[in-house]
């Protein structure tokens, strides 16, 4: 099993005031240790600019904020997370076709689609989301889905 896990994973993970941190908790338990979550660049962008979208909110303090940031280095230096490139030529041909493919069905917005692109290129067979929009997607897209189911 080859995982992908998406912003609406990884902020639930790592935020414990989230309505979803047991829930991503508990299935990351389920995990291998040293599971190789990819993190490109585009998923740092997108976490940093969650966080700091949560401290303009007065949602996480600089401490906090300085608290997650330290956790996930720690999380790529122990394995759990990898550092991965983001080959920007076959991503967006990734995210061109699946844009072709299911975004009419689903309804999928231009982000998630980067986030399904991605999972392509690192040839992963599972799609870790809470976004019901998301794994809806993913499920089109062809990708097996955690958790099983949000209810």
């Amino acid at each position: 099993m080859k995982l992908y896990a998406d912003t609406s994973f990884l902020v639930s993970f790592y935020l414990r005031g989230d309505a979803n941190y047991p829930r991503a908790c508990e299935l990351a338990s389920t995990f291998p240790a040293s599971a190789g979550l990819p993190l490109t660049p585009f998923g740092w962008v997108e976490m940093k600019n969650t966080l700091a979208r949560l401290r303009h909110h007065r949602r996480l303090t600089k401490n906090e904020t300085a608290g997650i940031v330290a956790i996930i280095k720690a999380d790529l230096d122990g394995g759990f997370l990898r550092s991965a490139p983001l080959r920007a030529y076959e991503w967006l041909a990734a995210a061109r076709d699946l844009s072709r493919d299911i975004t009419e069905r689903t309804g999928t917005r231009t982000l998630d689609v980067l986030h399904l692109a991605l999972a392509k290129t690192e040839a992963v067979t599972h799609f870790v989301s809470f976004n019901e929009n998301q794994r809806r997607a993913a499920l089109a897209a062809g990708f097996k889905v955690l958790p099983a189911s949000l209810g």
